[in-house]
């Protein structure tokens, strides 16, 4: 009974619970990728013992706006449950390419999730984050070219709050997204406009490209430009609100006349700059 008690007491200490046990943050290499040191388990066999991964009724999930990216853009990934009513949860994500590798990194966008203990490579809950069933983190996908799909694994903990490794329920999940464009060679050195200012009647419009070139005239492919109407709102709309440059580091744009007035918009690439007047009259 002694040895019995021992043994209870190490599993307890080692494990605790994924969310509550581990409230400031599980270990590394607990995701449910097949290729970590808990494998797709999570380690779950050694410290949830109680039921199996996925045993659960409640729903876990990772949430992607898109089903493709752009090198080098931020993403807001979301990890939640859904249909669950306990006391206390926990996560654990990473990305990685189709050779294993590590895929961009992980940055917190507020109190309840945490990225800097694990180098960016993991992002994972902190003990406020524990009252939460939904955690949103941002995802910097790599700037230079990965070998696709890019595959975010996660894990999750449904608890019970009572501080031990059992009658929690551990769950796993994936998702891939591919890269919609391959980075360019050529790095973005000038932005321009094809019109730096555009005369236009309401309820005229008018295509404006914008184009990126890096050194020796190189078109920069694969850039977002994004553009935004600094004065005038109520007198123009552009469409779209970014778009990737094409092969020839071309981006192409369509500025709306609505109403009378004065109007700037500023185009934004790489840290570039470009800035156009538009006038419309009656």
């Amino acid at each position: 009974m002694v040895k019995k008690n021992i043994l209870f007491f190490f599993i307890f200490i080692m494990c605790g619970n994924f969310a509550y046990g581990f409230s400031g943050g599980p270990p590394a290499e607990r995701t449910g990728n097949p290729a970590e040191a808990c494998g797709s388990t999570t380690c779950a066999s050694n410290c949830h013992t109680s039921y199996s991964a996925n045993e659960g009724s409640a729903s876990f999930q990772i949430s992607v706006p898109s089903s493709y990216y752009t090198y080098g853009e931020a993403l807001d990934i979301t990890i939640s449950f859904v249909n669950s009513s306990s006391a206390v949860y926990g996560f654990e994500i990473t990305a990685v390419d189709a050779d294993g590798n590590s895929a961009g990194s992980f940055t917190p966008v507020d109190n309840t999730t945490q990225t800097e203990k694990y180098n960016g490579l993991y992002a994972a809950h902190t003990k406020t984050g524990t009252a939460k069933n939904q955690w949103t983190v941002q995802w910097n996908a790599p700037s230079g070219k990965v070998t696709d799909p890019v595959t975010f694994y996660a894990a999750g903990n449904e608890a019970n709050g009572d501080s031990s490794g059992f009658y929690d329920y551990i769950y796993t999940t994936n998702t891939s997204i591919t890269a919609l464009s391959t980075p360019s060679s050529c790095e973005a050195e000038t932005i321009a406009a094809s019109s730096s200012e555009i005369e236009l009647q309401s309820g005229e419009t008018e295509e404006l490209t914008i184009s990126v070139k890096g050194d020796n005239d190189c078109q920069a492919e694969g850039v977002t430009v994004k553009a935004k109407v600094k004065k005038g709102k109520k007198s123009i709309m552009v469409s779209p609100k970014s778009e990737i440059t094409d092969d020839e580091g071309n981006a192409a744009f369509t500025i709306s006349a609505k109403k009378k007035g004065n109007a700037k918009i500023t185009f934004k690439a790489e840290g570039l700059k470009s800035k156009i007047k538009i006038k419309v009259v009656e």
